[in-house]
């Protein structure tokens, strides 16, 4: 329990000094035959992961596909994700803050 607050306090720390927390970069991107795994990755070092189905046909409302498409990178591409900013939200959760991809901004923005 120490260290979740420990990581809020941290998280806290990014937000007062001023760092811009609405965007944060992609560190790391996981497939699985059913899934992509998305982790975005805080200054403090705190690394948060949103899921996306893997559709069993592309679709125009496939989060999935829309989200690739906002991010201009083919489904054969996914290692292009890291290093990419994304709009991020946050929440106050059980273990402090808790940070995901903002997924209307990114497809507003599209």
């Amino acid at each position: 329990m120490a260290r979740d607050i420990d990581d809020a306090v941290n998280e806290l720390a990014d937000v007062t000094a001023g760092r811009d927390l609405d965007s944060v970069p992609i560190v790391a991107v996981t497939e699985t035959p059913t899934t992509v795994e998305v982790t975005i990755g805080l200054p403090s070092g705190n690394e948060f992961t949103d899921t996306f189905d893997r559709p069993p046909v592309w679709g125009a409302n496939c989060d999935l596909k829309r989200f690739l498409d906002a991010m201009g990178v083919a489904p054969d591409d996914l290692d292009d994700l890291v290093g990419r900013d994304v709009p991020a939200s946050r929440r106050v959760g059980k273990a402090g803050l808790e940070f995901s991809i903002d997924r209307e901004r990114v497809f507003e923005d599209a």
